[in-house]
């Protein structure tokens, strides 16, 4: 059994799809789960001392459309009838997001696949989230991560930052006989390992 690390680096680690693709294809995903009745949900991990810990709370998903989510679009003030939008955040272009004005809701998602760390904007998303929040929106940020994720100081900077991780694993493990599978490649579930109790070792002691 491997992780999705290995999904990622191929065909070869030289030569490999970018984390575009991987944005696309979460988008996806997201949105044919959302067809489900029962709300398929995927767990909400801390990253602490170089382990992953089970915070008890999930990811529901729901309500993910062609029409209110985007992948890598530029944020501005007019997706959020806000006309005095931060500079600090003109240029920025989250992977994922889910926004819902009516509700003043928005979903960040910044995913991770290999050969780029957390490091550059980690804490300008942080801002960006509690930018939000004082704008009065319900705001959520979230990394997607393979838990055999190769950076092993991104660990501690998600923990820096107390951020909310989801595992790639078990969210495409939905995805097992799926449609979407066979965008993904062929032999999914032997990727699809996943922590096994609530505090999963990531990094060498």
């Amino acid at each position: 059994m491997k992780n999705l690390t290995y999904k990622f680096i191929e065909p070869l680690r030289e030569y490999h799809s970018s984390e575009s693709r991987w944005s696309t294809i979460l988008q996806i995903a997201l949105i044919w789960l959302s067809e489900f009745k029962n709300e398929p949900h995927v767990k909400i991990y801390n990253s602490i001392n170089g382990e992953l810990i089970d915070t008890k709370n999930i990811f529901e998903i729901y309500r993910w459309t062609n029409e209110n989510s985007v992948v890598e679009g530029k944020l501005n003030g007019y997706l959020f009838n806000n006309n005095k939008w931060a500079n600090a955040f003109l240029n920025l272009s989250p992977d994922v997001v889910r926004f819902d004005p009516k509700l003043k809701e928005v979903i960040f998602i910044e995913v991770k696949t290999v050969g780029a760390s957390v490091k550059k904007n980690i804490e300008l998303y942080k801002e960006l989230n509690n930018y939000m929040i004082s704008c009065g929106w319900r705001s959520r940020l979230f990394y997607l991560m393979s838990h055999g994720h190769e950076i092993h100081s991104d660990w501690q900077l998600l923990q820096k930052v107390n951020a909310s991780i989801l595992i790639w694993e078990e969210l495409l493990s939905l995805l097992l006989n799926s449609p979407i599978e066979k965008l993904i490649g062929s032999d999914l579930a032997s990727y699809c390992t996943l922590p096994i109790c609530k505090a999963t070792r990531l990094v060498d002691s």
